[in-house]
């Protein structure tokens, strides 16, 4: 909120309601339902039941959105390997029916499916700040993607455990449409703030074991924004000496994501550059960025050079010609190929493996948030969902005045630039939802967003 300080304008946030008695009686509950995940079976299949129930809840019953409870219920399924279990052993264990093969199965019965599902009841539920322009854009992107399953499963051109893909990621682009409504008990940054620490914690120790990690690490430069300078460097060696002796493997997208964080947030520490960065058309072609490159590589020539040699040891050169060229060139042909309207999702890709000369058969995605979208939902439905996606992008990035949220939006920022191109994640339900999610909330500026109307400041006391 602004308030009118000596002729001087300055900005006040929210009081937070701090302390640990009060964090432990707001979140207390969700960290039993973590914890109950690792129980010894079968009592952890109820854990990942109550996960699922109360996903429904926070984003269904409550219209104030909690980022740090989503993240506590998102955290065994995107960061510590606790996938769930299956619809159809819900039906089969608990309910003692016989087992029945219906496509209820392709829906596992876990807190990324229940966030996900409960998205388009959201945005239904709760009116935001986005224009009918870009629901009118999203609600179609959706509508496709389900047709897309529909005809995968008429027709059986689609893999039985890819078939819902389409799906799962037109309703992770819609998570940036979620409305907020905040109290004055707390803000959307010491929510974040929660998320940033656990999620460095849990790295340190070696707990983070899923991809959530590639996020983790994008909020390196948080820690000198919470501690200083002087504290936050010696945070980050705590951080991360363990993680190196314990011989976490820190690829190049790991290590690309946190320099390339590091780097923008080193940018966007400093207010001159701060107002470049903050500005549509900088902002416009940072989203672009990734999709011009994957291009670029595209339409490059093939690297038959590429030996046994380099498999062994992981280079830069293997990384991008020999490992994501062969698939980004795949999923490129089978899009041009492909009708625009509706395709079936789920469809394995055939390449030329460079390393071994021979045809291989690949079932786990295009490893490029543009050239996976695509594929999976149409070229229409994917441009729907980029348009949706990048507004919301840049309108949390022209958002971003205070150094906090710049910090923020830039480390997450990071993670596309990079994670976007070389990994297929951000387009999924689980971590791609949470991330664009943690976006969506950046781009309500800081959290007065309620039922479609801006909360009308009040003065500071």
């Amino acid at each position: 909120m602004k308030r009118n300080d000596g002729g001087r304008v300055v900005v006040s946030t929210p009081r937070t309601r701090v302390g640990a008695s009060y964090h432990l009686t707001t979140y207390g509950a969700y960290y039993g339902i973590l914890l109950a995940h690792y129980l010894p079976a079968p009592l952890n299949s109820y854990g990942v039941i109550a996960s699922f129930v109360a996903t429904v809840w926070v984003m269904l019953a409550r219209s104030e959105v909690d980022i740090y409870k989503i993240f506590l219920l998102l955290l065994p399924a995107v960061g510590l390997y606790s996938e769930g279990i299956e619809a159809d052993w819900f039906i089969t264990r608990i309910l003692r029916v016989e087992k029945v093969s219906t496509p209820v199965g392709m829906f596992p019965l876990t807190t990324p499916t229940a966030l996900a599902v409960t998205v388009p009841f959201r945005v239904l539920l709760y009116r935001s700040q986005s224009s009918m322009i870009i629901k009118g854009l999203w609600w179609p992107c959706f509508a496709l993607s389900v047709a897309g399953l529909i005809f995968g499963l008429l027709t059986e051109a689609s893999s039985e455990t890819g078939i819902t893909v389409g799906v799962r990621s037109a309703l992770a682009f819609g998570a940036v449409l979620i409305s907020y409504r905040r109290s004055s008990s707390n803000d959307i940054h010491s929510e974040i703030r929660c998320v940033v620490l656990s999620s460095l914690v849990l790295f340190s120790i070696g707990a983070l074991q899923n991809h959530w990690m590639f996020i983790a690490v994008s909020l390196v430069p948080c820690l000198f924004l919470y501690f200083g300078k002087g504290v936050g460097a010696l945070t980050l060696v705590l951080l991360l000496v363990p993680a190196v002796v314990r011989g976490t493997a820190f690829s190049f997208t790991l290590a690309g994501v946190m320099l390339v964080s590091i780097l923008l947030c080193a940018l966007a520490a400093s207010d001159k550059a701060a107002g470049i960065m903050r500005r549509k058309v900088c902002l416009i072609s940072v989203f672009v960025l990734p999709a011009l490159l994957t291009l670029f590589v595209i339409k490059q020539g093939e690297r038959d050079e590429v030996g046994t040699e380099t498999l062994e040891i992981e280079n830069l050169a293997f990384k991008v010609w020999g490992d994501r060229k062969p698939i980004w060139d795949a999923a490129y042909e089978q899009i041009v190929n492909s009708p625009y309207l509706l395709v079936a999702p789920g469809r394995p890709l055939y390449f030329r493996n460079l390393v071994r000369k021979e045809v291989d058969a690949w079932d786990w995605g295009a490893h490029n948030i543009f050239l996976e979208v695509f594929r999976q939902i149409g070229a229409l439905a994917s441009v729907f969902g980029f348009a949706v996606v990048g507004w919301a992008f840049v309108k949390a990035g022209n958002a971003a005045i205070g150094q906090e949220d710049r910090i923020v939006f830039w480390s997450l920022t990071s993670v596309y630039l990079v994670f976007g191109m070389t990994g297929n994640t951000l387009s999924f339900a689980g971590t791609g939802l949470l991330f664009w999610f943690l976006v969506g909330a950046l781009r309500s500026k800081v959290g007065d967003e309620v039922w479609g109307r801006r909360v009308r400041p009040q003065p500071s006391r």
